[in-house]
């Protein structure tokens, strides 16, 4: 007959410990990963460095060059490349210092460009010339007396109506 198997004696199964050790073995590596990324990030450069340099050092070596000399002109090759890079970035950045000053008018005009777009909405600006206006109840009486009573009050319906879509537009804001 089969005997049942013994629990360890702390009273816990093996099965249960396993999530929580592998839980802790992933913080401690994360953990190590961490402190030691000053020097795993130059290790992880070089070895990108090294995958991008080692077919052209194959090939040279195909052709019957040694492989000092063949890894000798491709890192030789590869650091001019990224000096020639370096040197032209550095050519436009100054060139582009040099010519910000001749800009700065045209940056302004755009900046004030920019923010009148964003001063007011055509609704706002309705609203302000409504409100500018003198006298809006000498308005109504002159075109009551001429006869044109009805205009005058769709004139002062439409004001009020464009004075409460303004503010509930700027309220919505």
């Amino acid at each position: 007959m089969a005997t049942p198997a013994a629990t360890p004696p702390g009273g816990r199964a093996s099965g249960a410990l396993d999530p929580l050790l592998r839980f802790v073995a992933a913080v401690l590596v994360l953990a190590c990963i961490y402190w030691a990324q000053a020097v795993l990030v130059p290790v992880a450069l070089a070895v990108l460095i090294t995958f991008l340099l080692t077919p052209p050092v194959l090939r040279l070596q195909r052709w019957r060059v040694p492989r000092v000399l063949s890894v000798i002109t491709v890192f030789a090759l590869a650091l001019a490349l990224v000096g020639g890079i370096g040197t032209v970035l550095a050519l436009q950045v100054m060139s582009l210092g040099e010519e910000l000053p001749r800009y700065r008018d045209n940056i302004r005009e755009k900046i004030a460009d920019v923010r009148l777009l964003g001063r007011g909405t055509g609704l706002q600006r309705a609203k302000e010339t409504v409100t500018r206006a003198d006298d809006v109840e000498a308005l109504r009486t002159a075109l009551g007396a001429a006869g044109a009573d009805g205009v005058a009050t769709s004139l002062l319906e439409t004001r009020d109506l464009v004075v409460h879509l303004a503010r509930s537009s700027e309220r919505a804001a």
